[in-house]
């Protein structure tokens, strides 16, 4: 299930500029996806790198939120999503992933 999660993102961040941090998507068990979008090109891939925020969400809650049927702050308001440092940089992926 992570490879069309992970090429998704790639699509989805290719139509954006870098927002100058990196981010680790924790999907548990299902595994991760690092974005490294300090400088272009950013760069997603699967490997469990360091980053300054860390989202912890399922894999059906990530695919809902990439196919739009699920908004980034709803989901972490019910808790679908716990965050690991600045909400704000939450925010800026939220855009880049809701096109």
């Amino acid at each position: 299930m992570i490879d069309p999660l992970t090429e998704r993102v790639r699509e989805l961040t290719e139509l954006v500029d870098p927002f100058g941090f990196d981010v680790k998507i924790d999907l548990g068990s299902d595994g991760v996806i690092h974005i490294a979008s300090t400088e272009a090109p950013v760069v997603v891939s699967n490997e469990d790198k360091p980053a300054s925020t860390t989202l912890k969400v399922s894999a059906t809650t990530l695919q809902a939120i990439l196919a739009g049927r699920q908004k980034v702050m709803s989901a972490y308001m019910f808790g679908k999503i716990r965050v690991q440092g600045d909400l704000d940089k939450v925010m800026a992926l939220a855009k880049a992933l809701s096109a």
